[in-house]
């Protein structure tokens, strides 16, 4: 019995040791996982089947969300392989926030047909670090993209996808149109 007690005691000791170690290793480090002024994102088809009870599809409002830090910047969403599409600019304050609804956009960003390539690429470009995240607003349908910048560059991909079991049922009729499936896109 005394042992086991010694045991614990030890263990306790080398897990607030590795707790504190940890702590003061990383309190003088910022996290600029986000931050950039260059992001590009290739917004996903999502499954545009219809909302129970809304009448509305299940892949709308799309929106990105774009924030500034301490310094203010001119920020320009571009669609650059579409030499149609009207870049948006937004010009911000330092510390704010802003919404830009994309859904009157939509056919032209999802990534649609799979397994093509598209020009449907998003480049988002600031004067000064920016944070920004793509969503997808849908009533029982929702999901958000945080926007990487240069840390999302690179060969080599993990994309936590589950392969076990089905993504949805469609319970005797055509509920998923077109019927679901995980994918990822890479611009």
């Amino acid at each position: 019995m005394p042992k086991f007690y010694l045991l614990t005691e030890k263990r306790k000791v080398n897990f607030l040791f590795l707790l504190f170690f940890v702590i003061h290793f990383f309190s003088g480090i910022q996290a600029y996982a986000q931050l950039d002024t260059e992001f590009w994102f290739a917004p996903p088809e999502l499954t545009e089947s219809i909302n129970p009870g809304t009448g509305g599809p299940r892949d709308r409002p799309i929106q990105l969300v774009v924030s500034t830090l301490e310094k203010a910047a001119r920020i320009e969403i571009l669609l650059p392989a579409d030499l149609t599409f009207v870049p948006i600019v937004l010009n911000m304050a330092a510390n704010a926030t802003q919404i830009v609804n994309l859904t009157p956009y939509i056919n032209r960003l999802e990534s649609k047909p799979e397994n093509s390539i598209l020009k449907t690429g998003l480049y988002i470009k600031a004067t000064n670090s920016i944070s920004a995240y793509y969503e997808i607003k849908s009533a029982n349908n929702t999901d958000i993209f945080a926007l990487k910048g240069s840390n999302a560059n690179g060969k080599k991909f993990y994309v936590p996808f589950q392969t076990y079991w089905n993504n949805a049922t469609n319970l005797g009729g055509n509920l998923y149109n077109p019927t679901t499936f995980a994918s990822f896109d890479i611009v």
